[in-house]
């Protein structure tokens, strides 16, 4: 897993992209809607399957594989 941040003018931009199969294309709108589990074996009792709907980001599959999330948060001017 590779995790790295950036700023530009507007936000704070928080990368995060695993080494995995990633996501089929078509699924991943379903993967941003709350309670969907992708792959059913990963399920079980206390998990709530909230997941990505829970935070705005972007998400897409790695050209070299695995799959890339970006989170952005809006930068707060310095208080004077």
């Amino acid at each position: 897993m590779d995790i790295s941040t950036a700023r530009t003018d507007r936000h704070w931009l928080i990368t995060v992209r695993d080494h995995g199969p990633g996501i089929p294309d078509g699924r991943i709108a379903a993967a941003m809607k709350p309670f969907v589990r992708l792959n059913a074996a990963h399920g079980g009792e206390g998990h709530c399957g909230l997941g990505l709907a829970i935070v705005a980001c972007h998400v897409h599959n790695h050209a070299q594989g695995g799959l890339d999330v970006c989170i952005e948060l809006p930068v707060t001017p310095a208080l004077s």
